[in-house]
């Protein structure tokens, strides 16, 4: 007979970011009974775990700024980290992916709320930073291996080294588990610079191979036009609430890339409206309806 999952009852953290959900069985499919919406309850709890491995990822990384490896101060977030990947890596290794500023848990996208943005947005730059693709964790991790990682992820300069660099400083130190892999898409920014300078080609042009797929880079600028309206969004939220000067500089050159975006392909754009996470109601829909509204102006022929 399958036990229960057990979550903490500790609160949340000093810095406000919840504990994570604790799991002890084996695999986590285990837990969940056979039926026609046992894989909706999965890929809940996934995304659950999910987000809770991002915000230790990040709490971890952040400490490592402040102290050494073998601070006591680690311990909350290794430990944290550990028993997220020995539930979620049981089966096979997982994979925290960015692509196009998204974060993804294997194959499924993690949505985040208003509240879990300033993290989300944190890992996101730090792993484009180094131009991280992906981190896969196997179970075979230890704490040693979080320490050791983090220790090198912080301390090594992302402007001096590369990734190939930073993952042999991490087999040199003896890291088992943690696996880094390059980004899987071109850089939208790329093919920003073709957008900029008028010429709409050029990203094609110079693109390694030039053979990408014309539908799979209009998804990727859709993708990337979309994420930094949303992120435009959560930071006028975010100076509203702290009470700071409201700029608008940042949501006016968002929604000129989303006004361009549509004009060269509305059916590629308007299918992000499709996005739905009832935890990001303020971003998502603002953006959603901030798209139908200039698609529904340009059939109607406004300028």
């Amino acid at each position: 007979m399958s036990h229960p999952p057990s979550s903490s009852s500790a609160g949340p953290h000093e810095d406000g970011t919840p504990t994570p959900i604790y799991t002890h069985e084996r695999s986590l499919a285990n837990k969940i009974a056979k039926g026609s919406e046992a894989g909706d309850i999965l890929d809940q709890q996934l995304a659950m775990l999910g987000i809770q491995l991002v915000t230790q990822l990040n709490v971890l990384i952040k400490t490592s700024r402040i102290h050494g490896r073998t601070n006591a101060a680690l311990d909350n977030p290794v430990d944290s980290i550990l028993t997220l990947v020995k539930s979620l890596a049981a089966d096979h290794p997982v994979v925290l992916r960015l692509q196009n500023d998204f974060l993804f848990l294997g194959d499924s996208h993690l949505k985040m709320s208003s509240q879990q943005m300033a993290v989300f947005s944190s890992i996101i730059e730090a792993l484009n930073k180094w131009r991280i693709g992906g981190i896969s964790f196997a179970s075979i991790a230890e704490s040693k291996d979080f320490r050791e990682f983090a220790y090198l992820f912080v301390s090594l300069d992302p402007e001096k080294h590369t990734l190939v660099e930073l993952q042999q400083a991490l087999e040199a130190a003896g890291v088992k588990g943690i696996e880094l892999e390059e980004p899987r898409v071109l850089s939208l920014q790329h093919f920003d610079l073709g957008l900029t300078d008028g010429n709409h080609g050029s990203g094609a042009a110079n693109s390694p191979g030039g053979s990408e797929d014309p539908k799979q880079k209009a998804k990727a600028l859709a993708k990337g036009g979309y994420a930094r309206a949303a992120a435009a969004v959560g930071d006028l939220v975010q100076n509203t609430r702290a009470g700071g000067t409201v700029s608008f500089k940042q949501a006016k050159r968002a929604i000129q890339n989303i006004v361009e975006l549509l004009m060269q392909d509305e059916s590629t754009l308007l299918g992000l409206t499709n996005l739905r996470c009832h935890d990001q109601y303020t971003h998502n829909h603002s953006v959603n309806v901030s798209l139908l509204a200039m698609a529904l102006g340009n059939r109607a022929g406004y300028p």
